[in-house]
Formats: C-alpha cells, sequence, structure tokens
C-alpha cells in the first residue's frame, strides 16, 4: 500500500469433531474391508487366476477406484526374481511362501563366547532377501538386531 509494509497476525480456530473423524474412520475401514484387495491372491477352485502382472494390476486398480479408495492405498506390483535355483533370471509376481522361505536358507549367526563377552556375526543378507523383507514389510533391522555388534548396512 503504497510502499508501506504492513504486517499482521492472523489466527485460526480450528474445530475438530472426534465424533465425526470416528466415523469416518469406521467408513474408511468398512470401505476397506468391502474391497477385499487380498482376494486377488486368493487361490481356489475354479477361481482363474491372474498370470499375467497387467490384468492382476487392472483389477486391483478397478476394485480401489470402485470403494473410493484413490490416494489412500498405495498398491505395488513388482516381480521378484532370483527365487528359482535353476534359473535366476525367472521372475515371478506372486511368490510362494516356500519359495521365499527357501530364499534364506544359509543365513547363519554365529554367536563366539570369549569369557564373559559374546560376540554376534550374521551371513549378510543378499538382495533377493532385502527385497523379499521390503515386499512383506519387515525393516532390515529386523534381522540385523539378532546381532548387537553387525556392522553391516541397515
Amino acid at each position: 500500500m503504497d510502499g508501506k509494509r504492513i504486517d499482521w497476525i492472523e489466527r485460526r480456530l480450528v474445530i475438530r469433531s472426534l465424533q465425526q473423524a470416528k466415523m469416518a474412520e469406521a467408513g474408511l475401514q468398512a470401505r476397506m474391508t468391502k474391497a477385499q484387495l487380498e482376494a486377488l491372491n486368493e487361490r481356489k477352485p475354479g477361481k482363474p487366476r491372474f498370470r499375467e502382472l497387467e490384468p492382476l494390476r487392472q483389477a486391483g486398480e478397478a476394485i480401489v477406484k470402485r470403494h473410493r479408495l484413490e490416494g489412500l492405498l498405495n498398491l505395488s506390483y513388482e516381480k521378484l526374481s532370483g527365487l528359482y535355483a535353476g534359473n535366476p533370471k525367472r521372475s515371478t509376481a506372486r511368490p510362494t511362501a516356500e519359495s521365499m522361505l527357501r530364499a534364506f536358507k544359509g543365513i547363519a549367526l554365529i554367536m563366539i563366547t570369549a569369557g564373559k563377552q559374546i560376540q554376534r556375526h550374521l551371513t549378510p543378507l543378499s538382495n533377493l532377501q532385502r527385497q523379499i523383507l521390503r515386499r512383506l514389510d519387515f525393516p532390515v533391522s529386523i534381522y540385523t538386531r539378532l546381532a548387537a555388534d553387525y556392522w553391516g548396512p541397515s
């Protein structure tokens, strides 16, 4: 205003209804339960399985849209390679629990006792093992915490 600087303080009053927030959360939980995204991974007799990644992605996105969950869920579709010993380049979007557990074969926690001290050493995680932990939403620290003196990457 005519080159003069004008300063002022604004205040806002925010009113939040706890009852409305509880109702909104309950509604969201109900929509997420109704969406049944995990049903896409179920294997049942007579139920068609997704053989390719793209139809699975489209089905997941359609469910998210139908139940108005866009922006609230982050669906990730990635293939895991290196699970098959004879064919390390072969990848799958739907690994079995057995194949993922087999990837952790050979992991060792070595404990050396010297007097009153115990040293622990862990086999370092491979990239595949790290990827599996990430995919299962486990931090790598769930593994590295087994050894208090583990100095590898976290």
